[in-house]
């Protein structure tokens, strides 16, 4: 498990090498100004999504993550960085 600090710091860097750091500025102002839920977000974010389609999904891209020899944590911040460009673009 990450402490902290190095979980900002991965955050930042994901969110700068997919964003650019205009848009990173933009969404970390828009996360302090506006309050943000997150257990509604993933709630909403999977709605309409069974239990199994949600493993199955998540089955799918452990797989893809270990076919690729891509370590756990870089796959987990591409997929947490998907997840907030949708989020930015809604």
């Amino acid at each position: 498990m990450m402490n902290d600090t190095v979980l900002g710091q991965s955050a930042i860097k994901c969110l700068i090498e997919n964003f650019g750091v205009v848009q990173t500025e933009r969404f970390i102002s828009l996360v302090i100004r506006e309050p943000f839920d997150y257990t509604k977000w993933q709630k909403d974010l999977f709605a309409d999504m069974s239990v199994d389609e949600i493993f199955r999904a998540a089955t799918d891209w452990k797989k893809n993550a270990d076919n690729e020899n891509v370590d756990e944590s870089s796959s987990f911040i591409d997929s947490s960085a998907q997840q907030a460009q949708t989020h930015l673009s809604e």
